[in-house]
């Protein structure tokens, strides 16, 4: 009998030490499910490299051996390792959730020439790194020294670049970009094979298109040019038209054709007239907008040049169902297409400027404006009516601070000499920083009405700082009450990531050339900061060439001295390449092929290419104008046109065009005068590469063993729930009556 009644006591004991532990935990529903701190782990290259290779296997946690920092999970982290790649694991209920950090030494710009894969290496400062151990493809790739970057051989396939720079090795997926795809329509799609392949045979000898073009640019090309850009009623229409034959470039020999005049492409029209050739291609006509033609106003009108045989083509004559294929037998050599309306040309120009667009307290803004007639002579008669409309508003400076929607109108009477002065006074603003519009409306004693608009801040801080760009410099202000100031900042610059590459302390006014690498920068000081982001101002590059028989010239206008790496194409074949901060570029080149300029920069920390395309045209005519500035009315001038070719040598027997209009007919667009010497073919582009993203986010299944030792889990009551040692109790008050 002893030896159950022992068992029993064992037993009762047992249990007991187990209800006083459960008792003495923490309550399990209010119990945190994840690791109090989470870990980084810095792993080796070849670990690293397992997840660009095998993206979608996940690692074995056998490479966490060796930890190197830890923070609290509910905090927040920033990442201020060195240069190297790590691991960052935290525990999440039963997984253990990881996540890459790559901090890498040795920074990748793709350079798009779409020809071959050419980058830049640069640290994070924005410093190029021309030593670095670069393998693409298992194939080491030099620096090239003349052209300022690395050049490799292109893959047809996803390749890994890997760069050795710092003792860091450095990882990037080069991904092929992929042809745009669009959408086909299939009408075979829902046949089978052998039907799909007798309903393309027959086609071949079926007519498909019922309706022709009737546009004549199949054939024929030229220019028509009319002598205003709008017509009233009753105007006199004056057109010149010259039509070439397109696939010969020679002038059309008919002699006479007829004149149509249509509203629409599918109408009949009516023939008003015949013109002859005064020389072989070249036609002028003119004709009255009467009220015969029965116009219609605020319409296009076109005019059609058509070979006499066209006149026995009319729909009233025409029983058929097929209009449209009936009216394309006539034979079309050039349209051209005109506006009628009744329109009023102003004969005033009103406009508005502002000497600055933010303005505060004891700074006032002033608001300039101006009108002139057609003469630059100031108007005697206008007055102006001026209104302040909220765009919007910023931090208030109490509590509560009314904007209305309108902040001031105001009426002036504009100066007779000169511009009229308004200046903005600050008591018409709450105190509060307010963004706005201001609409200014002109009339004059004949109700001529104009409108202009400007956009304006005003701030109400006493404190405020200005940055913006001049050239390659960031000019940084101090403003106090409007006026400038001296104090200490400090000026970041900060990546797309806002993590900072330079941090400097200066005295504000300052002067700090500007890093291309960076995305935006930052001036801070004790009362006030403002931001300036790279991407909203343009880099500025911009490019310009010509060619002669033998060399081909480029300049390149870069106002913020950027450092831009160039590539040259004649043909589809790269002919030169190089880097430099200015250039004027000449070289001798004389095959027929276009030639194509790239220039390739970093702006804003992105990489950027502009471009231009350059072609010798041995039938280019030039023409020269020698004229007076200006003339006053009635006054008789003399013009001198000089026209010489592509040689410098005076043209005999040119045809010229000479036309003018007033520049209030603001939309006008001078007509496309076809090029009559030999077409060029651009550059074939080869598919260009970019960087493509791995997947280095994940979880694995939570091994308990190691974790709950390394990680502390065994500490917290979720886990010893989830993982109890034998027996696991807990017992909690309810928060209401209802028994749980």
């Amino acid at each position: 009998m002893q030896a159950p009644i022992k068992n029993s006591l064992l037993f009762f004991s047992f249990l007991s030490f187990c209800i006083t532990a459960a008792f003495g935990q923490k309550p399990l529903t209010p119990s945190r499910q994840s690791s109090y701190y989470t870990y980084i782990y810095k792993i080796t290259a070849g670990d690293v490299l397992k997840f660009y290779r095998y993206p979608r296997k996940k690692p074995d946690e056998q490479i966490l051996h060796n930890p190197i920092d830890s923070f609290k999970t509910n905090d927040k982290w920033n990442n201020t390792l060195p240069p190297g790649n790590y691991l960052k694991v935290v525990a999440k209920k039963n997984l253990l959730s990881y996540s890459l950090i790559e901090n890498r030494s040795a920074n990748l710009k793709l350079l798009a020439n779409n020809y071959d894969l050419r980058f830049i290496l640069v640290d994070q400062t924005g410093k190029a790194i021309n030593n670095a151990l670069v393998q693409f493809n298992n194939h080491t790739v030099t620096y090239d020294s003349k052209a300022g970057l690395y050049i490799a051989n292109p893959s047809k396939r996803d390749t890994i670049l890997k760069v050795d720079y710092a003792d860091v090795t450095n990882y990037y997926a080069i991904k092929k970009q992929q042809r745009s795809s669009y959408y086909h329509y299939n009408p075979y799609r829902h046949m089978s094979f052998f039907k799909a392949a007798w309903k393309r045979f027959k086609n071949l000898f079926k007519g498909h298109d019922k309706y022709y073009s009737r546009q004549p640019a199949d054939n024929y090309e030229g220019f028509m040019v009319f002598n205003k850009a709008i017509y009233k009623p009753h105007d006199t229409v004056k057109f010149k038209a010259f039509i070439l034959n397109k696939k010969s470039k020679q002038p059309v020999t008919a002699a006479q054709l007829l004149v149509r005049l249509k509203e629409r492409y599918e109408d009949d029209g009516k023939i008003i007239g015949k013109v002859n050739s005064y020389r072989d291609g070249a036609y002028e006509y003119s004709f009255a907008l009467t009220d015969s033609l029965d116009l219609s106003l605020d319409e296009d009108y076109t005019i059609s040049l058509e070979d006499p045989s066209s006149e026995k083509y009319k729909l009233d004559d025409y029983d058929g169902d097929d209009d449209q294929g009936f009216l394309a037998k006539r034979k079309v050599f050039l349209t051209g297409r005109f506006k009628y309306e009744e329109y009023e040309l102003k004969s005033i120009t009103f406009s508005t400027r502002i000497d600055k667009e933010e303005h505060g307290p004891g700074n006032p803004a002033t608001l300039y404006l101006k009108a002139v007639d057609e003469n630059n002579l100031p108007v005697t008669d206008g007055r102006v009516i001026v209104t302040f409309n909220t765009r919007g508003t910023g931090t208030r400076r109490q509590n509560y601070t009314f904007v209305p929607d309108q902040l001031w109108t105001h009426q002036l009477q504009l100066d007779p000499v000169g511009e009229t002065r308004l200046i903005i006074p600050d008591s018409i603003f709450p105190k509060a920083d307010v963004t706005y519009t201001i609409n200014s409306e002109f009339l004059n004693s004949n109700n001529e009405q104009q409108s202009a608009n400007n956009d304006m801040s005003y701030r109400y801080s006493r404190f405020s700082i200005t940055a913006k760009l001049n050239g390659d410099t960031l000019m940084s202000t101090a403003v106090d009450n409007g006026k400038a100031v001296q104090t200490m900042a400090t000026i970041s610059a900060l990546n797309a990531k806002y993590d900072t590459i330079t941090r400097v302390r200066v005295m504000l006014p300052a002067k700090t050339i500007i890093n291309p690498y960076a995305d935006s920068y930052n001036i801070e000081t004790d009362s006030a900061y403002a931001d300036l982001d790279l991407k909203d101002n343009n880099a500025g590059i911009s490019l310009s060439g010509y060619r002669t028989a033998d060399s081909v010239f480029v300049k390149v206008d870069n106002p913020r001295h950027l450092h831009f790496w160039y590539s040259v194409f004649g043909g589809n074949k790269l002919i030169d390449a190089g880097q430099a901060n200015n250039l004027f570029y000449v070289r001798a080149y004389n095959d027929q092929n276009l030639v194509n300029f790239q220039v390739h920069y970093i702006w804003a920390g992105e990489s950027k290419t502009e471009a231009t395309d350059i072609m010798y045209r041995d039938k280019l005519l030039t023409i020269n104008v020698r004229q007076p500035v200006s003339v006053y009315p009635g006054q008789q001038a003399k013009t001198d046109i000089v026209v010489t070719d592509a040689k410098g040598q005076p043209v005999a027997n040119a045809d010229l065009t000479a036309w003018s209009m007033t520049s209030k007919f603001a939309d006008y667009k001078a007509p496309y005068v076809p090029y009559l010497g030999k077409g060029f073919t651009y550059r074939k582009q080869k598919m260009g590469f970019n960087t493509g993203n791995i997947n280095g986010d994940g979880s694995l299944q939570l091994n308990w063993k190691r974790w709950s030792k390394e990680m502390g889990l065994d500490s917290i009551a979720y886990y010893q729930f989830t993982h109890p040692n034998k027996i696991y109790r807990v017992e909690e008050d309810a928060k209401d009556s209802l028994p749980r």
